[in-house]
């Protein structure tokens, strides 16, 4: 896969991807998806989108250069890879978030001392609340929100 979308917060877990019904060159195949921690998360076929059970793993469907997000098709026609039945992927999914904020800022000689609270999240609506727990607030001078890149 060239990448992995999801529309739920990722999780600290291994994922494994096996195919079936693999054969040159390489424009349809099944596949299941199973993680180490969510288990079996379905099955699909390199043509359709897939959206996993737990919305976990989604991948859409074609081969890279038809702007799907498999790379078989492609690896065939340059590579001559071959992909048998049984062969898998692996692949880590984590959180890249933070449940508390310090306010601890590393000394640095740029002019940007940020500290990345969250990424990777779903195109959706979020609310970000701040609670101060300690006598002094944290400094905070801007939130900077970054729009996604949208590669549909």
């Amino acid at each position: 896969m060239v990448r992995i979308k999801h529309s739920v917060p990722w999780t600290n877990e291994e994922w494994k991807c096996v195919f079936a019904d693999a054969a040159p060159p390489y424009t349809d195949f099944s596949f299941s998806i199973t993680g180490s921690i969510t288990g079996n998360d379905g099955t699909g076929n390199g043509l359709n989108d897939f959206r996993s059970g737990s919305g976990k793993v989604m991948i859409k469907g074609g081969d890279i250069e038809a702007g799907g997000d498999w790379h078989l098709n492609r690896s065939y026609k340059v590579l001559k890879t071959i992909v048998k039945d049984g062969d898998f992927v692996t692949w880590r999914t984590y959180s890249i978030s933070k449940d508390y904020y310090s306010g601890y800022r590393p000394e640095s000689n740029c002019d940007n001392n940020g500290q990345i609270l969250f990424q990777g999240i779903p195109n959706s609506g979020h609310v970000l609340k701040l609670k101060k727990t300690g006598r002094k607030a944290p400094e905070i001078s801007e939130i900077t929100v970054y729009r996604p890149l949208l590669n549909y």
